[in-house]
């Protein structure tokens, strides 16, 4: 992916210590790339974390990739149709069947209506959680979300929740022929249930054309972390000089070094 350009080594460097502490949703479009970064995210995980997959068809199929060769603990679940209610697992119901399987990470291909639900129950549950939806922005998907989850009449308490267990953002675009990671925002509340406050960590500036005729630019470190995640990411044990970098705004380190 950064060979790619779909993220910078900056944000491979971020993901690298702040994702398998935190709960996280890829947003973006349809054929946008989302389920290609999810496929990628266990990468960051230790060899023997215990990884659960979720899925309506066989597209993640970690323990067939050679990236995943070393990776013993992963257990793959998929969607099954059937006409007898009992017999039928989608991915909601799996979800909550995952629950009893001792996962220390929960990846689901894709959340829509009622898989939402389940999604944020397993994030409340205390596992780290990740998955896809189709949203428009960063923020659509953390109002998309909510409105998934909820049911009209308790939006604001799942806006709460969602707000003290969803940590990360990621949204991503297909320009042109590439597919790049545009935002990576931090989820800090919400003001009622609709208007969701994130802090911008990373963006995509464009700059027009290459001489291929492919999408130019760059990845631009946009702000620091809050408080709370720092102090999660300590408590995971992640390096405090390390989880203080993220916490400076942009540029404080070259200007440091001056």
């Amino acid at each position: 992916l950064t060979a790619l350009g779909t993220i910078s080594g900056e944000m491979d460097e971020f993901f690298r210590q702040a994702l398998p502490h935190c709960n996280c949703v890829i947003a973006g479009a349809t054929n946008s790339g989302k389920t290609t970064t999810l496929m990628a995210l266990p990468l960051y995980f230790e060899r023997d974390t215990r990884i659960i997959t979720i899925e309506d068809s066989p597209e993640l199929m970690l323990r067939r990739r050679s990236g995943y060769r070393d990776y013993h603990n992963i257990v793959a679940l998929q969607a099954k149709d059937h006409e007898n209610q009992e017999k039928r697992f989608d991915i909601a119901r799996l979800t909550k069947v995952s629950l009893r399987m001792r996962p220390v990470k929960v990846i689901i291909g894709e959340v829509r209506d009622a898989h939402c639900r389940q999604a944020h129950e397993s994030m409340n549950t205390g596992h780290s959680t990740y998955f896809t939806i189709h949203a428009s922005s960063a923020a659509n998907a953390a109002v998309r979300v909510v409105q998934l989850a909820g049911d009209g009449y308790n939006d604001e308490t799942v806006a709460a929740q969602l707000a003290a267990t969803v940590d990360l953002i990621l949204f991503q675009q297909k320009l042109g022929s590439r597919r790049i990671v545009t935002e990576v925002v931090e989820l800090v509340g919400y003001e009622g249930a609709k208007k969701p406050v994130c802090l911008p960590l990373f963006g995509f500036e464009q700059t027009g054309l290459d001489e291929r005729g492919q999408v130019a630019g760059r990845h631009v470190r946009r702000g620091a972390i809050s408080g709370e995640l720092a102090e999660k990411l300590i408590r995971a044990l992640v390096e405090p000089e390390k989880v203080r970098r993220w916490r400076e705004p942009p540029g404080a380190e070259a200007a440091g070094k001056c």
